[in-house]
């Protein structure tokens, strides 16, 4: 495995929380995995939808690398357009903003 450098990894402004290497693979170890991850598996029992269908595993670890802070910043993950980014964009924002 080749050494980390800086461009590899997205660190938390959070004391004690993990950095996100390029690799990811802690990823599902993070908080914001997990925040986010729940946040999808909610929603989409409140809209008694499949989970993969508001963002699947791969746009998940997709927000997490681009860590989004606007909705044009969200358009710019795989699968998210002006639906998505109306729909639950808010939502990921804020979710994400707690860990930039």
């Amino acid at each position: 495995m080749k050494p980390q450098t800086d461009s590899d990894k997205i660190e938390d402004s959070k004391p004690g929380k993990k950095s996100i290497a390029a690799d990811d693979e802690n990823i599902e170890e993070t908080e914001i995995y997990k925040e986010l991850r729940a946040y999808r598996r909610d929603k989409s029992r409140e809209e008694k939808i499949k989970a993969y269908i508001i963002y699947n595993n791969k746009q998940l670890e997709e927000l997490i690398f681009k860590m989004p802070i606007t909705k044009d910043e969200l358009k710019t993950v795989s699968g998210f357009g002006n639906v998505k980014a109306s729909k639950y964009g808010d939502d990921i924002i804020n979710i994400i903003k707690k860990y930039k």
